[in-house]
């Protein structure tokens, strides 16, 4: 057993694998889209290109530390695999991304109305799952989170240069507050409230901080063909990491950037400037400072709503996502 311990804290991502099948989330997941029959293949394409199952797995770790029957787990568990695909789905088209995991987005290979008929049924085939599962209170939960996260990429869209942190902040949360609110409100209702907020705060912290990886990475990672992807750029979407360029920008500096921002003519000149600004600015040090303390308060978190090899697991889990983002 050490031997194993040894291995996961090696390999997190191995360890939430292995026990998205062992709690039984693939299974009923796999339920959930084949309900949908011939309409579910968009969500099935994109559920089986995550090699990451740390969104269904991290909040049923949570809730079993807690108590929770380990069938009511699972079945939360999927619902939060197929609801993650969904949104995955529906902001690729919205954000106009052509691409998941190196392959083409799921609207690019089904085309976007039957991808949006996919998402819809799959909401609707999980809302029900949840209610025979669970009740019909996790059935209303489920709408109401999903609302949330549609609600959220509209006003991100609609977001200018002038937004205040606080809000983006807040707008990443909402963002992906199904992962963590839908367990926690559904699995935790009578729990003390210094747990409950801790469990919310711990994945709150975690996933904002990949978020800010993510985020960070379009501005400063290369592609094969040594351009920065700069999608976020181009397609006009204000993330934490824009808005704090923006604000350090110099007056002469400000003319390019809102000329490349949405910029349906994004060009190379455009590309070397943003480029410019990024590493002027020092951006990526100061990001990567931010994606820090969110992954340590996370670890401070889990203290109080994981124990064992989960919690020490999961400290393994937060190294190894600064480790992915600090890499050149």
């Amino acid at each position: 057993m050490k031997a194993e311990f040894e291995k996961y804290l090696n390999d997190p991502e191995g360890y939430y694998r292995n026990l998205y099948g062992e709690l039984g989330i693939r299974e009923k997941a796999d339920g959930i889209i084949k309900s949908f029959g011939s309409m579910a293949e968009p969500i099935q394409y994109t559920n089986q290109l995550w090699y990451s199952k740390t969104k269904p797995v991290l909040p049923s770790i949570i809730t079993l530390n807690a108590g929770v029957e380990r069938e009511k787990v699972a079945s939360v568990g999927a619902a939060i695999d197929v609801l993650w695909t969904l949104s995955v789905v529906v902001d690729d088209i919205q954000d106009k991304d052509e691409t998941r995991r190196s392959k083409p987005a799921a609207w690019r290979v089904y085309g976007a109305e039957q991808t949006y008929k996919s998402a819809e049924a799959g909401l609707g085939a999980t809302v029900k799952f949840l209610g025979r599962e669970i009740g019909l209170l996790a059935s209303k939960a489920c709408i109401d989170s999903v609302n949330l996260g549609m609600s959220s990429i509209k006003n991100h869209q609609a977001f200018d240069l002038s937004v205040r942190p606080a809000v983006l902040h807040r707008n990443y949360w909402e963002r992906d507050a199904f992962f963590s609110a839908l367990p926690i409100e559904v699995l935790l209702p009578n729990l003390d409230d210094k747990t409950r907020q801790a469990g919310l705060a711990c994945l709150e912290h975690y996933y904002i901080g990949g978020q800010l990886g993510n985020d960070l990475q379009d501005l400063t990672r290369p592609e094969a063909d040594g351009k920065l992807r700069l999608s976020d750029v181009r397609n006009g979407l204000v993330t934490i990491p824009i808005q704090k360029l923006w604000s350090q920008l110099n007056e002469s500096e400000k003319p390019d950037f809102e000329k490349a921002f949405g910029s349906k003519d994004f060009d190379e000149a455009d590309h070397d400037a943003i480029k410019t600004m990024v590493e002027n600015h020092s951006l990526g040090e100061q990001v990567i400072v931010d994606i820090t303390q969110s992954y340590e308060q996370a670890k401070r978190l889990s203290a109080v709503v994981m124990s064992g090899d989960d919690q020490q697991i999961f400290e393994s889990l937060c190294e190894s996502q600064k480790s992915k983002f600090l890499a050149k």
